[in-house]
């Protein structure tokens, strides 16, 4: 019998171990694939299941050994907790129903947003399972719901680094890139483990442990480049997974603390009608100011994303100091306002 593909391979494994009525000792595992795990010895041919044991665990598939019972020479074996192997069905009434697929049909006619196929399936599948009374108050719920999503010019180019950094998430293998800092556009050269990407007011951030500093940094996607992913040992991750990683926690830290230069306790006003928005984004309680202004310090180490923060709420937010901030503010600023004059 000829050797089949790696992933025909775990597709027979995960589905022989779901059909079986109890545990399979390993031999029998063995005997399903006599050319794949044929190993010299038993301890490699064990290695190797493992191996690919191991892959079906990572996306989540419960395979659990099974002690023999009562018998000291009896073997143990495997088998697939078939009650944790499928989720409960997804229970959404239509309203939630109509939400979910609208906000999914706005990312989809995003041209940079680079999981577009796989949802896109997804769309489809929500298609298929609704009843025609359900399309019919979806129609409806269209008409009274409004998706604004800006639509950027689609770019092949962070579509293929989003693509190679979910690849190395998935296989948990390093990835090499240059990497451009923001202030100073200084580029330097980082091995990376890749840990958690996420999307946040339309910019692609991979959190990943760096090699270079030693510690979990963020990176803008599309400040790499040269992005390659290790090619060596395929099937085998790079690193070991982190269970005490949330990427939950590092989605929650604002752009403007991320290490990208030393701490600098900056000073923003804003407007009185904005003034519940800064103190909610900057977790700081404002003082009163002049004129009216609301007056916010906060510790940055990231003065670019603070500038972008403070320029995202116009004429009604401004830095004031320190004065390098402020400079910073001013330049960003008359750089927007020369882009949207030249539109």
């Amino acid at each position: 019998m000829a050797r089949v593909d790696r992933t025909e391979r775990l597709l027979g494994l995960l589905a022989g171990l779901a059909d079986a009525g109890g545990p399979v000792p390993f031999a029998e595992i063995q005997a399903w694939f006599p050319d794949d795990y044929d190993a010299p010895s038993r301890e490699a041919a064990e290695r190797k299941f493992e191996r690919d044991k191991a892959d079906l665990v990572a996306l989540g598939v419960p395979i659990e050994y099974v002690d023999p019972q009562g018998d000291e020479d009896g073997e143990g074996g495997y088998r697939v907790a078939r009650d944790r192997l499928f989720l409960p069905p997804l229970a959404l009434s239509p309203d939630e129903m109509a939400t979910v697929y609208l906000a999914g049909l706005a990312l989809v006619a995003r041209p940079g947003f680079p999981y577009r196929g796989p949802l896109a399936t997804a769309l489809r599948k929500i298609e298929l399972a609704s009843d025609p009374q359900a399309h019919a108050r979806d129609a409806v719920i269209g008409r009274r719901v409004l998706v604004d999503h800006p639509s950027p010019a689609a770019d092949e180019a962070l579509e293929r680094a989003t693509a190679l950094v979910g690849q190395a998430l998935e296989g948990r293998k390093h990835v090499t890139f240059a990497y451009r800092a923001q202030g100073s556009g200084e580029e330097t050269r980082r091995t990376a483990d890749p840990l958690g990407l996420y999307c946040r007011r339309g910019e692609w951030i991979l959190v990943a442990h760096c090699h270079l500093r030693g510690a979990i940094r963020s990176f803008l996607v599309h400040r790499m480049s040269e992005l390659a992913v290790n090619t060596r040992k395929p099937g085998t991750p790079d690193f070991a997974a982190r269970p005490d990683f949330r990427l939950a926690d590092w989605v929650a830290v604002p752009a403007w603390r991320w290490e990208v230069h030393a701490p600098l306790t900056v000073t923003l006003e804003a407007r009185p009608d904005l003034a519940w928005l800064v103190a909610e984004e900057l977790a700081a309680e404002g003082q009163p100011g002049e004129g009216g202004w609301q007056r916010f310090e906060v510790v940055a180490s990231n003065v670019d994303a603070l500038c972008r923060f403070a320029l995202w709420m116009g004429a009604r937010a401004r830095i004031v100091a320190p004065a390098e901030a402020r400079d910073r503010w001013c330049a960003a600023a008359r750089a927007a306002l020369a882009r949207h004059e030249a539109a």
